[in-house]
């Protein structure tokens, strides 16, 4: 499979900060903070719930890449002691090899690699959705144990007290993406022709219906734009996997889902335009998509 990367929506003017990962974490921990500050505040105290957002504003404002720090860690020495910016290892899971109890970490200060002992326990992983809530990872769905919702606690899974009223199962078939410190489960069900989508966050027992989507996406991918508020999906196919995949894209826009430009994925021998099995990312100046498969099944030809 040939490598190949374009950029979907055009530079927001934005800077680019090389820390933006780092930051995006910190600010979803301070999301987390601010919750869990006001749930311990009384009914009816509004100094309580004062105090828990300026301490919110601030914990936000060191941030790497935000107002206290713009050029992330190395801004300057307060902003290399945040605790995110101490954090560089990658961490690797295999489902495959979950009887083995083990993981690979790779430091990427050094892109040095080492295999770590990890506690699977019983919990599935397999197509499951990894996204990062309050400061907190968590691992959703998946193939066994579609409606299960597991986190990332230290080098081991843990179950959570939390339930997925609606099964989620990634892979070929669902998408999952951040939306505004909630993940978006979208496009797993068939009888919905894979336009559904759905959204869930830590502590809501159901999840709430996003609008469908305009096209059908199974098998397609989809990414935040976080930077403008905004999620994007990509590609993806119909119920008929031979004649309808397509390279559709759609942007979630708060309220519904707006047709965006193609996919443009170059004609090959006059064959149906089609991404599928793709990965996508984002930064502060545009939506990108790594490798796929187009319509000759090897992978989009070239690079863009």
């Amino acid at each position: 499979m040939k490598l190949s990367a374009f950029v979907l929506v055009i530079s927001t003017g934005a800077e680019r900060c090389i820390d933006r990962n780092l930051g995006n974490r910190c600010q979803s921990a301070c999301h987390g903070s601010l919750i869990n500050c006001k749930a311990g505040c009384t009914d009816g105290d509004t100094s309580c719930a004062t105090r828990c957002e300026a301490t919110a504003l601030d914990c936000s404002y060191n941030c790497p890449c935000s107002t206290g720090c713009p050029a992330g860690c190395s801004t300057n020495a307060a902003c290399a002691a945040n605790e995110f910016c101490g954090y560089t290892d990658l961490l690797i899971l295999n489902y495959r090899q979950h009887f083995q109890d083990e993981a690979v970490v790779i430091d990427t200060t050094t892109d040095v690699g080492r295999a770590v002992n990890f506690e699977y326990g019983w919990n599935d992983i397999e197509n499951s959705c990894t996204i990062v809530l309050r400061g907190e990872m968590y691992m959703l769905g998946g193939s066994q144990r579609a409606n299960a919702v597991t986190k990332i606690n230290g080098c081991e899974l843990e179950s959570s007290e939390y339930h997925l009223n609606t099964p989620f199962v990634g892979g070929t078939s669902g998408s999952c993406a951040f939306y505004k410190e909630t993940a978006a489960l979208c496009f797993k069900e068939e009888s919905k022709n894979y336009q559904a989508c759905y959204q869930w966050e830590p502590g809501q027992r159901q999840t709430k219906r996003f609008p469908d989507t305009i096209y059908s996406h199974d098998w397609a991918e989809m990414t935040d734009y976080r930077y403008k508020d905004q999620m994007v999906v990509t590609g993806g196919c119909t119920t008929d996997w031979v004649y309808g995949c397509h390279n559709k894209a759609e942007i979630y826009d708060g309220e519904k889902w707006i047709e965006a430009p193609d996919v443009p994925v170059p004609h090959i021998d006059g064959r149906h335009l089609e991404v599928k099995g793709h990965k996508m990312t984002s930064d502060e100046e545009a939506v990108y998509i790594l490798t796929g498969r187009g319509a000759d099944f090897h992978g989009i030809p070239g690079m863009f």
